[in-house]
């Protein structure tokens, strides 16, 4: 499937990859290229957002090695994470998602009003 948008931004130490993609739901992968975060643009705007902040500080939780697992397992479920976080380490998370999304939320902006013209139309 190819994606609405996609462009390029650093969050943590790894490169990013931000994908609008048709859907309406939102995933991160990660491995050695980089980090591959989709946001589905088949919801609401505000849900959008919702969505891409939920993603960004996830994954700067896991940069930050606080994203914990209750599972031996390698790959868990997402309802198997567990956070554990100092305000400190919050305020950090907040500074960094916060940053990120002041950059990419112009262009998503822009690409989520085209899309949603565009499924209107159809």
């Amino acid at each position: 499937m190819k994606p609405l948008l996609a462009c390029k931004d650093m969050l943590t130490d790894a490169p990013l990859d931000l994908y609008l993609c048709p859907g309406n739901s939102g995933n991160c992968r990660y491995d050695e290229s980089g980090i591959r975060m989709e946001v589905g643009a088949d919801q609401a705007w505000p849900d959008v957002v919702s969505t891409l902040l939920h993603e960004a500080e996830e994954t700067v939780l896991a940069g930050m090695c606080l994203r914990m697992s209750i599972s031996d397992r390698f790959h868990v479920r997402p309802d198997e994470y567990r956070f554990f976080i100092t305000h400190e380490d919050y305020t950090s998370v907040c500074d960094h998602a916060g940053r990120f999304m002041a950059r990419v939320l112009p262009a998503l902006a822009t690409t989520y009003r085209t899309w949603t013209k565009k499924r209107k139309a159809q």
